[in-house]
Order: structure tokens, then sequence, then C-alpha cells
């Protein structure tokens, strides 16, 4: 049962310019090698399209990907959620190398809430490796169920996080 501080954070990223869905990406459960049991396969070099949806509506003050600041567009707002637009790019992140895994921090301020802490697992592929980027099981969203710290004021706790 969900709490009345509880909320959810949502994150759809797609390939390109735009957030139509038509350029998606991929991930694959990777047991228990790495840190984390599944990985979201990127390119290097590469433009995404990221959409957060935050339910109920909250309003995100800042978001960072990877340590970069990114300009977040509202692009929809009604009572029970609200949508925001970031483009983000892997211009300059090398490779992963055969056997590792490289950790993608996202942070984002919500106001009322706290800061957000979400890592996903990834592995950067070649800009031309199409076959390996876009083997896997196609990522719809990323869900992430949360609710205020209650032992560290200003932060939030993920108490769930669920591949789609």
């Amino acid at each position: 049962m969900i709490k009345t501080d509880d909320f959810r954070v949502y994150m759809y990223i797609n390939r390109g310019e735009d957030d139509s869905g038509d350029h998606p990406v991929y991930w694959k459960h990777d047991g228990q090698r790495f840190a984390y049991n599944k990985t979201v396969k990127l390119n290097t070099d590469t433009k995404y399209t990221v959409k957060f949806v935050l339910q109920p509506a909250l309003y995100p003050l800042s978001l960072s990907i990877g340590g970069n600041e990114l300009k977040l567009e509202k692009k929809k707002e009604v009572a029970i959620v609200n949508d925001y637009i970031a483009k983000f790019n892997t211009i300059d992140m090398p490779v992963t190398e055969k056997g590792s895994r490289k950790e993608l921090q996202i942070i984002m301020h919500i106001e009322d809430k706290g800061v957000f802490n979400g890592c996903i697992q990834t592995k950067i592929y070649k800009t031309t490796d199409k076959r390996h980027a876009r083997w896997g099981e196609e990522l719809h969203h990323i869900e992430w169920e949360c609710m205020p710290n209650e032992e560290k004021a200003g932060f939030v706790t993920v108490t769930k996080e669920s591949f789609r």
C-alpha cells in the first residue's frame, strides 16, 4: 500500500532527439557478475532523450546524469503526473571494456521530497556497434518506488526498482 508521502519516478530512454519511442534502448540480465544484475546498453558519442514521469505530480528542481547537469523541459502537467524531458549524450564516454560495467548516477532534486539518487549499470558500446547494443530486452522504462528518507532529511529512499 502506498503512503501519502510515497511517490514514483519513471525513466524512459530513447536513442535520438525525440521521445517517440521509435529508437529504443535495450537492457539485459547480468546475474550476479557485477554490482547490479541488470545492464542498460548504450552507444558512445550518441544523443539520447530521457523522459521522467513523476507520480503524483511533483516538480524536479534539477537533474544530473553521469555528473552532467541537464536542462529539464516540462512536457505535460496534470493533477496526477508531471512529465519532463531532458537531452543526454554519451559524447566522450569511453567504450566499456569486456567483462566490466559502468555505473551511471541519476540525481534529481525534487521539490518537497528531497534528493533522488538512482543508479543504472551500463555497458557502453562503440557508436557503430548496433549488434551488441541492440541485443536483449527492449527497455520501456525503469520505475523507482520512493519515499522521503526518515533518517536523512532532504534525501529520498528508493524502496523498489523495476525494469519494464
